[in-house]
């Protein structure tokens, strides 16, 4: 069995290990930046059994890309859908822009010239060959009918407009964006001229709006746990990070709080999916959540544990550059406490079983994008020390979230239905 001794005893053996690869990180890193869409990208590649050859043409950098072609083929019905943003007394020129982020849709930045004036807007478009899960119909749709009752309700919390959806073509026109990612803002190493509190009150306030504005029938939370917890990537994740042994004793310890809540339904409701600051702009005071190709119903602890434990993975240099604007703990605080004022229901004991959970299923999807294997030997050398700082940071949040939880289970043995 494991408890609190043991975790200590943990911790403390890690520090000087923790300390020796937070050197190495920072004095590797400037000369290989990878961020999570350099990840998101490979995974996307190995899920669908590409290969890297066969998507050169459309990595960053490379030319023109297969979204760009779809525009010069689109440009008088994409000129026809944006009136009367753009004239069409002349002809319109469109200016057409690859922008450097790899990723599994391609995004461009679009410039339309019309009777001396210009509009601009991001077009975004699949890759060829993709067949995943990500999907431009459901980005269309969410941002068309269901961001906007969130901005009517507070008009900094938002989402780029759509402004027109090709969909034979997998092609979306975009409103416009000009801001840097939330998580620039947090985490680079630099001055900032934002509010930190503000901007993840809103973050916390869109999230806890969307779960509910789009309630939808009842699920068990504990049945959900139970299935994606069994997935490959979470068990791996454990193996990698060294706690093996813990995956099987968190297992054993679903079913015995399923019993201890047997009345424990809630409402699904409509997720991001991929809830990260990677996918909040912010321009001005205000935020712009993107990016909504995986969203899917579902139980809202799968974003927040998604967003919360991005803080839990990040690298030395990040931490101690957002530690330095405002405590990591204090910024996810303020995200969690503006999620429950927004989120439209109380939490209570079940809920932070699910949650922590949940924390440890976000986790290994995180860990899981760094075994993956880079391009080149720098990128490979730089991704190979950052796995190492990871997967420790997991085996500590597997260690406490258990110690935890097998304190919660005790408590419960002795009470015949918990309410």
């Amino acid at each position: 069995m494991f408890g609190h001794g043991n975790l200590d005893a943990a911790q403390n053996d890690s520090k000087v290990e923790d300390q020796q690869l937070s050197g190495r990180i920072s004095r590797l890193q400037p000369a290989a930046e990878i961020d999570e869409h350099d990840t998101q990208w490979e995974r996307a590649r190995e899920e669908q059994g590409l290969s890297r050859e066969s998507m050169k043409p459309y990595e960053k950098n490379s030319g023109r890309s297969h979204l760009l072609d779809v525009v010069d083929e689109m440009k008088e019905d994409i000129a026809q859908q944006l009136q009367p943003e753009v004239s069409r007394t002349t002809a319109p020129v469109i200016t057409s822009r690859l922008l450097p982020r790899r990723a599994v849709h391609s995004l461009a930045a679009l410039e339309i010239g019309s009777n001396g004036a210009a509009f601009r807007c991001f077009a975004k478009g699949n890759l060829p060959n993709y067949r995943g899960p990500q999907r431009l119909d459901v980005e269309d749709h969410i941002l068309r009918h269901v961001a906007p009752k969130i901005w009517k309700a507070n008009a900094r919390a938002r989402s780029p407009r759509v402004l027109a959806f090709f969909p034979e073509r997998e092609l979306l026109i975009l409103e416009m964006v000009d801001g840097k990612s939330l998580k620039t803002i947090l985490f680079d190493v630099g001055i900032t001229g934002s509010s930190i509190p503000n901007l993840l009150r809103l973050t916390g306030e869109w999230l806890g709006r969307l779960h509910a504005i789009t309630r939808q029938g009842q699920g068990d939370p504990f049945l959900w746990l139970e299935s994606s917890f069994a997935e490959k990537k979470v068990e791996n994740a454990f193996r990698d990070c060294s706690v093996a042994d813990l995956y099987p004793a968190l297992a054993r310890l679903l079913p015995q709080f399923r019993r201890s809540y047997p009345d424990f339904v809630l409402p699904l409701c409509q997720l991001h999916g991929e809830f990260t600051p990677l996918h909040v702009l912010v321009k001005g005071d205000a935020i712009y959540v993107i990016d909504f190709g995986s969203s899917h119903t579902g139980f809202g602890y799968e974003d927040v544990a998604f967003f919360t434990t991005f803080y839990d993975g990040l690298l030395p240099w990040r931490a101690a550059a957002g530690a330095l604007r405002f405590s990591l703990g204090g910024q996810k605080n303020l995200f969690l406490e503006s999620y429950f004022a927004n989120c439209g229901r109380a939490f209570g004991p079940a809920d932070d079983v699910v949650m922590r959970f949940a924390r440890l299923q976000a986790m290994a999807h995180h860990e899981s994008c760094w075994e993956l294997k880079r391009e080149t030997w720098v990128a490979n050398m730089y991704s190979g020390i950052a796995r190492q700082w990871v997967r420790r940071r997991f085996a500590a949040l597997a260690r406490q979230e258990f110690a935890a939880l097998q304190q919660m289970a005790s408590s419960l043995q002795s009470e015949p239905h918990a309410s």
